[in-house]
């Protein structure tokens, strides 16, 4: 396969996958991303719900994902 692709490989990205799963799920790319927003958004007070006297792990934890 490599020989038909010749030196360069395509590069698959988020875009790409949030396409491939829309179609699949018939739920529009917006909406997964909107989604994804809101859970990052609340992913901290999440954290904080199951773990105990981990709190500026949490925060520090939280905002690099956050960064990503």
């Amino acid at each position: 396969w490599r020989d038909k692709l010749g030196e360069t490989v395509p590069e698959v990205g988020e875009e790409d996958i949030a396409q491939i799963v829309a179609a699949w799920t018939g739920v529009p790319v917006s909406r997964l991303i909107e989604e994804e927003t809101a859970r990052l958004l609340r992913m901290e007070e999440e954290l904080h719900k199951r773990m105990v006297g981990q709190d500026e792990a949490i925060v520090t934890v939280s905002q690099a994902v956050r960064r990503a």
